[in-house]
C-alpha cells in the first residue's frame, strides 16, 4: 500500500537527517565543554558546582575536601530514582497500550469504509506527537534526578 511506502520512506530520510544533526551537535556539544578525545574527559572531572558536602581534611593530600556519604546517595538512587523511573515507564507502557488499543478500535470501525482512509493513521499520529512530549517531560526529571544525587564530578 502507498501509505506504508511513504511512511517507511519518511522514517528513513527523518532518521537519517536525525543522526546527521545529532553528529553536528554533539560536535557542538564537545567543543562548548572543551572535550575532543576520550583523554580529554578526565580533565572535567572536576567538582560539580552543585554538589553539597561536608568539609573533610584529606590526610594524604593535606587538603580539605567536599565529602558526601555514598550510603546517602544511595538512598536518593534506590529510594527516589528508581521509584521515579519505574513509574515513567509504566506511564508510557500505558500510553502505548491504550494507543494500540485506539488502533485496534480504529481499525474495526474503519477498515470496511474506503473513505476513511487517513483516519487509519490518526493513532499512529498521535503517538507521533506524544513521543517528544513525554522525552522533554522526561528530559526535566532526568535534569532533577540528577542534581538530587548529589555527584561529586561531572561524569561518573
Amino acid at each position: 500500500e502507498i501509505g506504508f511506502i511513504s511512511f517507511a520512506i519518511f522514517n528513513v530520510l527523518w532518521s537519517s537527517l536525525y543522526l546527521t544533526f545529532w553528529k553536528q551537535r554533539s560536535s557542538f556539544i564537545s567543543h562548548d565543554w572543551g572535550i575532543s578525545t576520550e583523554a580529554d574527559i578526565e580533565i572535567t572531572k572536576e567538582t560539580r558546582p552543585l554538589f553539597k558536602g561536608e568539609e573533610q581534611f584529606n590526610e594524604i593530600t593535606k587538603e580539605t575536601i567536599l565529602f558526601y556519604p555514598s550510603w546517602k546517595r544511595n538512598m536518593t538512587r534506590y529510594f527516589l530514582s528508581v521509584p521515579v523511573m519505574t513509574l515513567c515507564l509504566f506511564f508510557v507502557g500505558l500510553v502505548l497500550f491504550l494507543i494500540l488499543e485506539l488502533q485496534q478500535g480504529f481499525d474495526a470501525v474503519f477498515s470496511e469504509e474506503e473513505t476513511s482512509g487517513i483516519l487509519l493513521y490518526v493513532p499512529k499520529i498521535l503517538l507521533a506527537v506524544i513521543i517528544p512530549i513525554l522525552d522533554t517531560i522526561y528530559y526535566k526529571i532526568a535534569y532533577w534526578l540528577n542534581d538530587q544525587g548529589n555527584e561529586m564530578q561531572r561524569f561518573c
